[in-house]
């Protein structure tokens, strides 16, 4: 009896893979609603996070969030980006609302943001154009942060615009994109909306098994600079804790954690 109880305990401990002995992937995988519902938005698994409460997922048809209620935004945001998504024939509304599947307590309001910060996407709207109701979707505030506007309408709009740019010319993407926040942080609004110090995107292509990461400031940066942006995945992991593609067949951890070949990502 004892042997068959030793047995299944060792069966039930082995569920939980460790992907890696280096540091920065020996890490259980955990399975969350986006792996459960929503595995279509996700390449090797969806990001680990750090954060196991005071959280909520929020599932839409073409992304999901992991939205912190401490900071009352997203940590993350994933998306498969596609052909179809890009080349729909829905218009932007900018019919931007709180989020109803979050309590009035956890959630942002439109009268939180001002002119000083921009009502920056996450999941980007023309990311998002297959309908109506597919782009009024990301209009949610749950997939929006306190933007400064130049990065808003610069260097950020660059990089998800060259980012549609490398799936037109046939890449297939998955893109996690996200927020830095410290210990402290600056609010905005009646509701003490957190404003990122920073933030990021993980990319990977899954025909090639190539991988790019940014993180670039929350303030005024220069368009010209954003190859100055690119990181190893690895650099995003140690700043936030997020662990991304935990099901990474190990062969490919030294790929996800070098840093960026640029000549495989043109148009930056």
């Amino acid at each position: 009896m004892k042997k068959t109880t030793a047995k299944i305990s060792t069966i039930a401990m082995s569920l939980c893979l460790i992907l890696s002995l280096q540091s920065l992937d020996a890490v259980c995988v955990y399975a969350n609603p986006i792996d459960d519902k929503a595995s279509q938005l996700v390449c090797w698994g969806a990001p680990v996070s750090s954060v196991t409460n005071n959280d909520q997922y929020l599932l839409r048809t073409t992304y999901a969030v992991h939205y912190l209620y401490r900071t009352k935004t997203a940590e993350y945001v994933c998306e498969h980006l596609t052909k179809n998504a890009i080349s729909g024939p829905a218009k932007r509304k900018d019919d931007f609302r709180p989020d109803p599947e979050l309590a009035d307590s956890v959630r942002a309001n439109l009268s939180d943001y001002n002119k000083t910060y921009d009502r920056g996407h996450l999941d980007p709207a023309d990311d998002n154009t297959q309908s109506a109701k597919i782009m009024s979707e990301c209009f949610l505030l749950s997939n929006m942060v306190p933007q400064n506007p130049n990065l808003n309408r610069g260097m950020w709009k660059k990089l998800e615009t060259v980012v549609r740019n490398w799936v037109r010319k046939g890449k297939d993407l998955y893109v996690i994109t996200g927020t830095v926040y410290g210990s402290t942080h600056r609010k905005i609004g009646r509701d003490s909306i957190g404003v990122p110090m920073a933030m990021w995107k993980v990319i990977v292509d899954r025909k090639s098994r190539k991988f790019i990461g940014f993180k670039i400031p929350n303030a005024a940066v220069s368009s010209s600079d954003l190859p100055k942006y690119a990181v190893p995945i690895s650099d995003i992991t140690k700043e936030t804790g997020v662990t991304f593609f935990p099901a990474l067949p190990p062969d490919l951890l030294t790929e996800k954690n070098s840093a960026p070949k640029l000549v495989d990502w043109p148009g930056l």
